[in-house]
């Protein structure tokens, strides 16, 4: 694969053939197992790790773009998988590598625009995707307070201080991608690999988990922490896409101050919206989750709610954009407001980049695709 190219991992689970399906026939139609998007190489695989099911076998011999990652069990943490298939895509010598869910869309025409426009400005150690902000308990590893802004972590994480009981220590507030849509460039992707600081074998404190460092993993902010607690030499460049609001709000909310350019799918909120065809990707979470999605719930088979969100998503991809996107990019020391100013100094040499504005759509609502068999609009 040569360089210059996006190498893009869906993580996946052996059983979940209608989600690896509804992705094929959407949203990595062109790049599967490989293809072109913009002019950039792309080449995508599903990611499984070993496992005694026996559900994937048919598409592991016809398919070609299922990956099965044999020093990794699956029943191990995402972490591990992660970082798994990360290794396994820097033998192929891409530009950038890419880690998705099995249960987002992903609009890589926009993304790649992103990331092309942000190598033309030679920034370099680029970490891409939905940011946030995060703290936890070094001792338990119990998540602490969180943000969509370094503001609301800010504020948080000091009414969190200036109450703790029981000696608890939280770690300062520290930056990390939204595991659905996390994409590193190959500077970045060999610092992960590379042992610094001991990651991931040994950690400083418990994994942050739900359930006191018992829990389940939760990779993405356990990379964050590792960026920021041990970035690579000359910091890191995040280009943050921003996290709509559920009131598809843009750049005048304070928690998507970044332009909204992904969204986590929740109840109440509807794909029929302008908004929609400009969003780089679109989280809907696993099981009927929208109003939408429950009444297909009762009815329909395993993964198809999903699979016809993902077809509404799909649809919206030649909606005529509007104004053109604006990237907006200047050290992580003077981005933040002020009075945030302190928690960013260990950030040093850090770039922060945001969608300043994205490519605003056509107002108006989207109609639902026809399903080609009954020739009826899709719900979802």
């Amino acid at each position: 694969m040569e360089g210059g190219s996006l190498a893009v991992g869906v993580l996946t689970h052996p059983s979940h053939t209608g989600r690896r399906a509804a992705i094929r026939e959407t949203w990595a139609a062109a790049c599967i197992p490989e293809g072109r998007v913009l002019g950039v190489a792309v080449r995508l695989r599903f990611i499984v790790g070993r496992s005694s099911l026996l559900t994937h076998l048919p598409e592991l011999r016809s398919s070609g773009d299922l990956l099965v990652l044999p020093a990794v069990q699956e029943s191990w943490s995402v972490l591990h998988k992660t970082l798994a298939w990360i290794r396994v895509a820097m033998e192929w010598r891409p530009r950038w590598v890419a880690c998705v869910d099995d249960d987002a869309y992903v609009r890589l025409t926009l993304v790649l625009s992103d990331l092309l426009r942000l190598a033309q400005r030679n920034y370099s150690r680029v970490m891409y995707g939905p940011l946030e902000w995060f703290a936890f308990d070094r001792k338990t590893g119990i998540l602490g307070p969180w943000g969509k802004n370094v503001g609301h972590a800010a504020r948080s994480w000091r009414a969190a201080n200036a109450t703790a009981r029981g000696g608890g220590q939280l770690t300062p507030p520290f930056p990390f991608l939204k595991g659905p849509l996390m994409v590193f460039d190959a500077a970045v992707s060999r610092h992960l690999l590379s042992g610094a600081c001991g990651f991931p074998d040994a950690y400083a404190s418990p994994m942050p988990s739900h359930a006191r460092g018992r829990g389940r993993v939760l990779h993405d902010i356990a990379i964050g922490y590792h960026l920021s607690t041990c970035p690579p030499a000359k910091g890191v460049t995040v280009l943050d896409i921003g996290v709509a609001t559920p009131a598809w709000r843009t750049t005048s909310s304070k928690s998507a101050p970044t332009g909204g350019g992904f969204l986590e799918l929740r109840p109440r909120l509807d794909l029929e919206v302008g908004l929609a065809g400009c969003l780089r990707g679109v989280h809907f979470g696993s099981g009927p989750i929208s109003i939408k999605q429950r009444e297909c719930a009762g009815e329909c088979a395993p993964g198809e709610a999903l699979r016809r969100c993902l077809h509404v998503m799909h649809a919206h991809a030649r909606v005529r954009p509007g104004n053109v996107t604006r990237l907006r990019c200047s050290g992580a020391d003077t981005s933040w407001f002020n009075k945030s100013r302190g928690l960013v100094r260990n950030y040093t040499g850090w770039s922060y980049c945001h969608l300043q504005k994205i490519a605003f759509c056509e107002t108006g609502r989207f109609l639902a695709p026809y399903h080609s068999a009954t020739k009826q609009r899709m719900k979802c």
